[in-house]
């Protein structure tokens, strides 16, 4: 990674990681610092994700609506303090999605979303 590149949080698999950050001045001096990161799935980074692999086509805009609309029924049964009702619309989102792997869901796209929502569903 260079410079101000982005980093693309998608790309980068689930669980603990270093970021190490460099720097340098023009007088030839050098730091670095490591710092511990630990990416974790949310409701949020799925929401992100659908909308992503749509926008990249990878996902067809109807299955987008169907598993966006799942989402956001477990993310206001959470907010509610329904767990329960939010892990069975997370199981319906996880099942939708391995049933239309390889048809309406590239399935790079499906890989990631089932691996994310499961370390979802296993945080509840």
């Amino acid at each position: 990674m260079s410079n101000g590149q982005d980093i693309q949080l998608l790309d980068v698999s689930l669980g603990s990681h270093a970021l190490v950050v460099s720097a340098s001045d023009s007088a030839g001096n050098a730091t670095a610092q490591t710092i511990p990161i630990r990416v974790t799935a949310t409701i949020d980074s799925l929401i992100g994700a659908v909308n992503v692999f749509a926008a990249r086509g990878q996902i067809t805009a109807r299955i987008a609506r169907n598993l966006l609309s799942k989402l956001s029924d477990a993310k206001a049964a959470l907010q509610s303090g329904k767990v329960t009702a939010a892990r069975s619309k997370l199981l319906d989102f996880r099942s939708d999605v391995v049933s239309h792997s390889g048809a309406e869901i590239a399935p790079d796209a499906a890989r990631l979303l089932i691996t994310d929502v499961d370390d979802l569903l296993s945080g509840m």
